[in-house]
């Protein structure tokens, strides 16, 4: 998934649910993560992003306060539900980021995960 450049590309094909809903969109930009996580509020503030290719491989989080996140995924069946919590937006949007492009190298960096 790297660009030539070496970069990651800036669209990616994923299954995305905003606060319940199934947006039906068929890509997600870093651009769109940023603002999705950054507004997440009111009685659903979760979002969830899925492989398009493997409905049991997900990233997701909940916005418990502004500055406290419960971030979990799952990297496919068979495997468990990993959980921590996360303290800042942007460091939410740069460890789905990388999840996405199945870079773990971040996420393998917190402390505190639990399996569920």
């Amino acid at each position: 998934m790297i660009k030539s450049s070496g970069q990651l590309p800036d669209r990616v094909n994923v299954t995305l649910n905003v606060g319940g809903d199934d947006l039906g969109l068929p890509f997600l930009t870093r651009s769109m993560l940023d603002l999705w996580v950054h507004a997440l509020h009111g009685p659903n503030p979760f979002l969830i992003v899925g492989r398009a290719d493997d409905e049991m491989r997900f990233i997701q989080i909940y916005r418990n306060a502004p500055a406290d996140f419960t971030l979990e995924y799952r990297d496919g069946a068979g495997t468990d539900v990993m959980s921590t919590t996360v303290d800042a937006p942007g460091t939410v949007v740069s460890l789905i980021w990388g999840w996405i492009h199945d870079d773990r190298t971040r996420l393998n960096r917190l402390d505190g995960w639990e399996a569920r």
